[in-house]
């Protein structure tokens, strides 16, 4: 093989370990992986890399060097991948798909779209990542398997090799549509709100970044594009419950003696419509703190409506304590939630 070729692949980066499911394999096996697998377009076992790329290599013409350009130059977009301006649409796909949703599933259809030589224009690119990310993201807070993500995306790749790349968005979006089964279904609006609605979100949607992930996403839909910050923090935020996980002591007198209101309230203080967005440092501050301040014992107990007003610039909370100048009670999380789950399914639309 010529030194030319491989030089590239022979630097540290290449050789460092990668999770890649459950096991840690040099990054350079986890992108041959990608890479087989986006041209082959079929699933590559790990323990058939070579056995694939040999087939792959001896399928063509004799002269294996314009295969080896071609791996040199998709290596170096594949590099690229977690550098894309990051409030871009590759950007936040990589950030939400790839990084916190852990769908290492999707990285050769997301490389075969980056890959100069797919010929795929920016818009066509961007339709397709998005169809994508809402399928993902759909399913995730469908609560429904995405044990099928591997052989659903090969089966995209065979669509997608086989049209124009000026099609790529509309044949993506098409193909994603038309599944029917329930392991490769895009949940419709209904389904999502629903799962929403009745999901105990900061219990179950793990890891946590999952459900911080969500939150960053309302945010985000709700500032101007224009803006100079039209983006929230990514990655750095904490999620605060709204009423707090321990609201006896502020929150309980309404419903004491209750046990069945009690056991209600638990479940409702952790759905997405009691969560929120907060600086770190401010977090521990507010945390069990009544909704508006109160004395007790001679101490005044500084209300977590004010210290929101005051600390917090999302405009998450801004409209929280607009809207509710009194009060934050089980009906407020119920009907926020609803709200919520209605604004997600605008941000991953689906056809």
């Amino acid at each position: 093989m010529n030194q030319r070729h491989w030089a590239a692949l022979d630097a540290p980066y290449w050789r460092e370990e990668q999770r890649q499911g459950r096991l840690n394999r040099p990054r350079i096996d986890v992108f041959l992986n990608y890479w087989l697998t986006m041209r082959r377009a079929h699933v590559v076992p790990s323990d058939r890399i070579f056995t694939d790329f040999r087939d792959h290599v001896l399928a063509g013409s004799p002269d294996v060097r314009p295969v080896l350009d071609e791996l040199s130059r998709d290596s170096a977009c594949y590099r690229q991948l977690a550098q894309q301006p990051p409030f871009s649409v590759p950007g936040t796909f990589y950030y939400r798909v790839i990084e916190v949703l852990d769908i290492a599933a999707t990285m050769p259809v997301l490389l075969w779209l980056m890959r100069p030589a797919s010929g795929v224009a920016a818009a066509a690119r961007d339709e397709a990542l998005q169809a994508v990310e809402s399928w993902v993201v759909r399913r995730t807070l469908s609560r429904v398997t995405l044990a099928d993500t591997n052989s659903t995306m090969v089966e995209l790749l065979h669509q997608l090799h086989a049209v124009e790349p000026a099609m790529a968005g509309q044949v993506a979006r098409r193909f994603l549509a038309a599944q029917t089964s329930e392991t490769r279904r895009w949940p419709g609006d209904d389904q999502v709100v629903e799962s929403l609605t009745g999901m105990r979100l900061y219990t179950a949607l793990v890891p946590r970044r999952r459900a911080r992930m969500l939150l960053e996403a309302l945010e985000d839909d709700l500032r101007s594009p224009k803006t100079e910050e039209a983006h929230c923090r990514r990655g750095v935020l904490t999620i605060e419950h709204i009423m707090p996980q321990k609201w006896r002591a502020h929150w309980g007198a309404d419903i004491a003696g209750d046990p069945a209101a009690g056991h209600r309230r638990a479940e409702l203080v952790q759905t997405l419509g009691n969560l929120t967005l907060l600086a770190g440092k401010m977090n521990p501050y507010v945390s069990n703190h009544p909704w508006l301040s109160v004395e007790v014992d001679g101490k005044q107990i500084p209300g977590k409506r004010g210290s929101l007003f005051d600390h917090s610039v999302l405009l998450l909370n801004k409209r929280l304590i607009d809207a509710h100048p009194n009060a934050w009670t089980d009906e407020d999380i119920l009907s926020r939630t609803q709200q919520l789950a209605k604004r997600v399914t605008a941000i991953w639309q689906r056809p």
